[in-house]
């Protein structure tokens, strides 16, 4: 996708069997790297390649397909000729420790989404940027078993059931066996969430409390 020979090459492959209406943007890489650890400063070079890949890449194809739908027939009477999704990250907005490129990059994408579709609405080209969560994908099982657990530990809901041996005597029901478990980080750290999510949990323990009292005439 950073490669303009290969991108144009791959649209015009796609056209000779009909005409370009939809493209996704959805390659990319997440390098994992503080900016200043125990094995010294956050290489240039990998921010570089982040940015070149999920940014400058995103942007490559953008460009193409834009131009190759451009001179397109029309599909309706409102004049579109095709839709171009970006994907971007929720990192773009809140991105975690060891995600300075990666937020970056996504960041990027976003802020091209309302830009890019203002540029393309004079051709009925529409562009629509989405941000996805963390999913289980090909490249998040690419990253260190560490930072996988502390990107997981701070997504509060929907979190699989996996209550503490013994938490649950036999044939009782037990309230927190079916609430979110609080994960621990490694070293001891916390998810960025788990103070919001101890309040609302304690919260919703009140309501509970307020909703089986008895009432009083």
């Amino acid at each position: 996708m950073t490669s303009e020979d290969d991108v144009k090459a791959a649209i015009a492959r796609a056209t000779e069997a009909a005409p370009l209406r939809v493209v996704v943007n959805c390659a990319g890489i997440a390098p994992a790297a503080r900016i200043v650890s125990k094995k010294g400063v956050h290489a240039l070079d990998l921010f570089e390649t982040c940015i070149s890949v999920n940014l400058v890449g995103t942007f490559n194809v953008l460009r193409l397909a834009a131009e190759a739908m451009s001179t397109q027939d029309t599909v309706d009477e409102d004049g579109q000729r095709g839709v171009i999704i970006n994907t971007a990250s929720v990192a773009a907005y809140e991105g975690q420790v060891g995600q300075i490129a990666y937020a970056a990059s996504k960041g990027g994408v976003y802020s091209m989404g309302i830009c890019a579709a203002r540029d393309l609405a004079q051709f009925g080209i529409r562009v629509n940027t989405i941000a996805p969560g963390t999913i289980e994908t090909p490249m998040l099982k690419g990253l260190t078993e560490e930072f996988q657990k502390s990107l997981e530990a701070a997504i509060p809901v929907p979190v699989a059931p996996r209550p503490p041996v013994g938490l649950r005597a036999a044939g009782q029901r037990d309230r927190r066996a079916r609430l979110p478990q609080r994960r621990e980080l490694p070293h001891g750290r916390r998810p960025a969430h788990g103070a919001a999510l101890d309040s609302a949990l304690r919260q919703r323990d009140r309501r509970a409390r307020r909703t089986a009292a008895p009432q009083r005439s």
